[in-house]
């Protein structure tokens, strides 16, 4: 089939339609008996002239398809979406606190200069952090000091990683971050998460629509999640929603760029974006009667949400909320907008994680540490197990989720779904209560033993004479306490460090608070 370009779409022509072809014009040139197969001169020439046409032809399909947003990708979807009248939220800037140990005065340049190099250290994966704030005659001593993460999204700061100068300064002697991050930053919007909020954009043009307004909100940067709830009746609900009224509930904080352009067609916008003692401020006119946008006669103070709901609720429709925002309208008057912000509820969970393969033992540290951070339910959204399965093994793709559930309390009664008990809820998913039952005793260098993809205990050589093995319990819950179940070694019943004795065969065992167990056996030489 010839490339063609018609109103079915685009065709092009496949390998063996262009062998084909091929093949039939030299035979033309130099008969039928030339001897084209892929060993000889001849027809290895034709496959590089065919495989440089297809990747010809694959190029042009992928330009091609990146005019569909649901096929485009990167900076192409980007504006690709710009047509729906929608951007890709940014990423924020982990900040974490740094310890510095100086020796003598000295001067580190942070982000809030141009000038100087600014101070740079690293962590031990190579993640590199930036000083925020310059620091001139900085005196000997010790100095905690606020760095922020090179690139955005959420970069766990793992505490005493921090460790690795990146810009030498004389008198800086040591670098550490006892502690863990203050602020975890927001990963950029990936290419899925903005194609599916502008299959909702489509919305955005609408009046009075209750899609309407969660796209609005939705499209709303630093927003996170959204849930628009409608009371069709005319007496107050269950919910204490008034009649004929609206409750809408937003997740995040809601940020706006200052001199940010807005266009006609944005709707929950008057003008332009100015911004004033860190306050930003939007000219609440329309074209701002042909004023300059710094012009404080015709400045209000900008709130993306209260816009949003004003722009898209009804003539006439009531709000529920603790939040409110006084809009001034064109016509000088005032309007009071309120909503809600959502009402964080940490959950428990429980699972036994095991090993598909029976011979690695599941990533329980990785799994821990990400959970977190990738299980955000959105407002009033309900949690279950298969989200729960699904995203353990987009973390570690050797770990299967099993005996799985929900609780709101840590004695109560664990389900494979769980919704929430308010609209304004969000559940919370934190590593300190999710509870992995299939405890792991990790060591340096040991090997599980994997029953029924189960680790029942980890083994491990060393030799005796007071050699140091740093033990870390993984799972469970609560305070972990280690000990020797056998043999001649110790250990630190609350920092896990095992100290050997004599030659022999010993175990060590860690319990959690709610009466889970893990072993380590270790052969000592």
């Amino acid at each position: 089939m010839p490339n063609s370009l018609s109103a079915t779409g685009l065709t092009t022509a496949t390998q063996a339609e262009l062998l084909a072809n091929y093949t039939a014009a030299l035979q033309r040139i130099y008969g039928s008996d030339i001897n084209l197969s892929s060993d000889t001169p001849d027809g290895q020439l034709i496959n590089l002239f065919i495989q440089s046409v297809l990747d010809v032809q694959d190029l042009l399909t992928q330009i091609y398809n990146s005019f569909d947003p649901d096929n485009a990708i990167g900076n192409v979807l980007d504006q690709r979406v710009a047509i729906n009248g929608i951007q890709r939220q940014a990423g924020t800037y982990t900040i974490t606190n740094v310890t510095l140990i100086t020796s003598q005065s000295i001067n580190l340049y942070g982000l809030d200069q141009s000038i100087e190099t600014v101070y740079t250290v690293s962590d031990s994966a190579g993640n590199e952090w930036n000083l925020i704030n310059t620091e001139l005659g900085l005196p000997a001593g010790t100095h905690v000091l606020s760095f922020q993460s090179a690139t955005p999204g959420s970069n766990v700061s793992i505490p005493n990683t921090i460790i690795v100068p990146v810009t030498i300064v004389l008198g800086v002697t040591s670098i550490n971050n006892p502690t863990s991050y203050t602020t975890l930053g927001i990963n950029e919007e990936s290419d899925a998460e903005l194609r599916l909020r502008r299959l909702k954009s489509v919305s955005l043009s609408s009046q009075g629509y209750l899609q309407g307004l969660l796209a609005a909100l939705e499209n709303i940067n630093g927003v996170t999640s959204a849930f628009v709830y409608e009371n069709l009746s005319s007496d107050i609900d269950s919910n204490g929603v008034p009649g004929h009224s609206i409750w809408a509930i937003v997740s995040g904080t809601p940020a706006v760029p200052p001199g940010l352009a807005w266009s006609a067609t944005t709707t929950y916008s008057y003008g332009q974006i100015a911004s004033s003692g860190g306050v930003n401020y939007i000219s609440w006119k329309n074209n701002n009667l042909n004023n300059a946008v710094t012009d404080p006669t015709y400045w209000g103070v900008f709130n993306p949400v209260a816009q949003a709901i004003y722009a898209k609720r009804n003539a006439g429709c009531g709000m529920k909320g603790s939040q409110s925002y006084v809009i001034t309208q064109i016509d000088g008057t005032p309007f009071t907008v309120y909503w809600d912000v959502i009402q964080s509820i940490e959950i428990y969970i429980k699972f036994t994680a095991t090993s598909l393969d029976g011979v690695h033992a599941p990533n329980l540290a990785l799994i821990l540490q990400q959970l977190p951070i990738i299980y955000v339910p959105g407002v009033n959204a309900e949690v279950n197990i298969n989200q729960l399965s699904t995203l353990v093994q987009s973390i570690d793709s050797n770990t299967l989720v099993t005996n799985s559930g929900f609780c709101l309390t840590l004695g109560g009664s664990y389900t494979n779904t769980l919704s929430p008990t308010q609209k304004n809820y969000q559940f919370v998913v934190s590593a300190a209560k999710t509870i992995i039952t299939a405890m792991i005793l990790s060591a340096p260098n040991a090997t599980p033993t994997i029953v029924n993809g189960v680790v029942t205990q980890m083994n491990l050589l060393t030799t005796s004479g007071g050699t140091n093995i740093q033990f870390t319990g993984l799972g469970g819950y609560g305070t972990l306490v280690y000990s020797v179940l056998s043999g001649a070694g110790s250990i630190n019943s609350s920092t896990g460090l095992y100290t050997s004795a004599t030659s022999g065969t010993d175990t060590v065992q860690v319990t959690d608070s709610l009466g889970n167990t893990a072993i380590a056996v270790i052969l000592v030489a």
